[in-house]
């Protein structure tokens, strides 16, 4: 891996019983990148909360190394890692928003139900109205879904990344963003698949960012077909492991109201999803 300043990454956890997948994710990476991990909950003024109630990345890397120590962890027994409980705000968006300003990470991780109930509606309109504001990339990781950090031993299986592009520009935002996270894991290069949906622009005649080593693309085109219906067959097609999308927010009035496409498909996806924000 080439030398850059250590890779940090934020867990964002509102002590969901079930949001263990993202936390896993997490110190998977860490333990990879051999960054700096922090878990973050929202509390309020007064809150008896102690960080000692939030996940701890030793218990899991020792589960992970009963069963045998993972190949991907064998050079980091251990994470830099720190648990943090934020009050300043009233909103949990905002309070988490203020200890991200403070930390100032790569990368932010967090849960997503798949089907939500009434607390899974809760729990994701805070990770999506958080990803919203951050400006920083976010992986929201499926619960109950297909994860590419193994539950089991912690090993990472990222073998095909899927990159929709709506345009050169976001496109060409959304690769940076996802092969920095891909050269901070130091794993074997992936296969990266790029799919235009519309009848605008032409993939081919993008000029792709300068890597090194250099990547190199499958295209799919679908001309006529709904953006995130195309993007999840293609992904099923594919067996992508990571979905990466461009966001602008909600661009329209619909949006408001449905959802903004990375949300749409961010519901129905298995598979990982790294929202970029365009700039």
């Amino acid at each position: 891996m080439q030398d850059q300043r250590p890779y940090k990454i934020a867990h964002a956890t509102d002590l969901d019983p079930e949001g263990g997948i993202a936390f896993e994710h997490a110190v998977g990476m860490a333990c990879r990148t051999a960054g700096k991990l922090y878990t973050l909950h929202a509390a309020t003024e007064g809150s008896a909360k102690s960080p000692r109630e939030l996940p701890n990345s030793e218990d899991l890397l020792n589960r992970w190394g009963s069963v045998k120590r993972p190949l991907d962890c064998s050079e980091h027994s251990s994470v830099n890692f720190e648990r943090i409980i934020h009050t300043c705000c009233d909103d949990p968006v905002d309070t988490l928003l203020d200890a991200l300003d403070t930390i100032e990470p790569d990368l932010l991780v967090v849960g997503k139900h798949r089907t939500p109930g009434v607390w899974g509606f809760i729990h994701d309109s805070v990770a999506e109205s958080l990803a919203l504001n951050a400006r920083i990339p976010t992986l929201f990781v499926p619960i109950g879904g297909d994860g590419f950090i193994s539950s089991a031993r912690g090993e990472c299986s990222l073998d095909r990344i899927l990159v929709p592009a709506e345009s050169e520009r976001t496109l060409l935002q959304a690769l940076d963003a996802a092969h920095r996270m891909v050269e901070a894991l130091d794993i074997d290069p992936p296969t990266w698949s790029i799919l235009h949906v519309g009848e605008g622009g032409d993939v081919g005649n993008f000029v792709l960012p300068e890597f090194d080593p250099p990547i190199e693309a499958e295209v799919t085109h679908r001309p006529d077909q709904d953006l995130a219906e195309a993007i999840l067959e293609e992904q099923e097609r594919l067996e992508a492991d990571l979905l990466v999308m461009g966001t602008r927010g909600h661009d329209s009035i619909a949006d408001v109201f449905r959802g903004s496409q990375t949300e749409r498909v961010g519901r129905r996806t298995r598979r990982p999803l790294l929202s970029v924000p365009i700039t």
